[in-house]
């Protein structure tokens, strides 16, 4: 989240902010009746889908039979573009909805679980799952309603409010963590006083310099604990972060005061158990976690375990993967006020 990354260090969307402070409650306003449109339209997909169900289900002995199948049809080819419809105005109602933050300052006295990432990382994360959870076209209504950072968000959802470095010119704040918006040339400053602070870091990792950056920063001032890596790419750009990092690491080691642990060996990205049985893809692929002596476990959301590729088993995967994960959070104790 750097100009290094790509991205310039303008004030981000100062002038929208202005604007939203004072047309905030036409805005809201406008928000609560995109998020209530989104909403019917997804109840008339869903509704339209069932009757389509109801009628092709009909009684193959019955003269009708390719009515009905043609009404089947029909109804499915409005039910589905509905339901995703609805999907895109509730999240843009969301993101009208959603209140930024004016000072980072505000939180030195808060907890807060502060997520960082590369700045391109926002396009990924900002849609909507996309893939149907089995073949069925039905199942295009069991997607989520949330965004890819809004599933992520909720896994450490508890915590603390989770806060994140809006993208610089960004018209909307997205959703999912808050946002606040940083002024040119300040954001190590700022970013490291955060991480410093923060009663967790999520971290998700990219080739950036800006995200090295603020790798090797947690390792210098954050506890093991309460790091956590998000991976949300594929094998190639993870490998390249961990070779940004070993000579991002060296150097700032070299020129700037520490302390300065031995840098943790951060782990291969696992291999799938079945490769020629792909079934499903997560947007947050794992996460990395450190013990006490720094060193990082690797805890990969395998798309191919799933023998039946629905919802719940699908979820599930998740859920254990993050269990231990979230328990160990649980018991981190609250962070010193005097940290940063």
């Amino acid at each position: 989240m750097s100009p290094e990354d790509g991205t310039p260090t303008a004030h981000g969307p100062s002038d929208d902010a202005t604007v939203r402070r004072r047309r905030g409650g036409r805005l809201a306003l406008s928000g609560r009746l995109q998020t209530f449109a989104g909403s019917t339209l997804m109840l008339a997909g869903v509704g339209i889908g069932s009757a389509a169900g109801n009628v092709s289900q009909g009684d193959p002995a019955r003269p009708g039979l390719w009515i009905a199948l043609l009404s089947a049809v029909v109804c499915g080819a409005l039910g589905v573009p509905l339901f995703h419809r609805g999907r895109r105005a509730r999240v843009h109602g969301d993101r009208l909805r959603s209140a930024t933050i004016d000072s980072f300052e505000t939180l030195a006295r808060q907890r807060y679980v502060l997520y960082l990432r590369p700045f391109d990382l926002d396009a990924q994360t900002a849609e909507l799952p996309t893939e149907p959870p089995s073949r069925w076209w039905a199942s295009d209504f069991h997607l989520s309603r949330k965004t890819h950072e809004e599933q992520m968000m909720r896994w450490f959802a508890g915590l603390g409010p989770s806060i994140a470095v809006g993208r610089p010119g960004e018209p909307l704040p997205l959703t999912g963590a808050r946002r606040g918006y940083l002024g040119d040339g300040e954001w190590k400053e700022v970013v490291g006083a955060l991480i410093a602070r923060a009663h967790v870091v999520l971290l998700a990792v990219g080739p950036k310099p800006g995200t090295v950056w603020e790798f090797t920063e947690a390792l210098r001032t954050t506890e093991p604990g309460r790091l956590v890596l998000l991976v949300c790419h594929r094998p190639e750009p993870y490998e390249r972060f961990r070779h940004m990092v070993a000579g991002e690491y060296e150097r700032r080691a070299r020129t700037e005061p520490g302390p300065w642990p031995a840098p943790p060996r951060l782990p291969d990205y696992p291999a799938l158990r079945h490769p020629g049985r792909r079934s499903w893809d997560y947007g947050l692929k794992g996460v990395i976690t450190f013990d006490p002596d720094w060193k990082a476990t690797f805890t990969r959301f395998d798309p191919t375990q799933p023998l039946v590729p629905i919802t719940l088993i699908i979820n599930g995967i998740q859920r254990r993967g993050m269990r231990p994960v979230r328990a160990r959070l649980a018991e981190l104790p609250a962070r010193s006020r005097a940290t940063g």
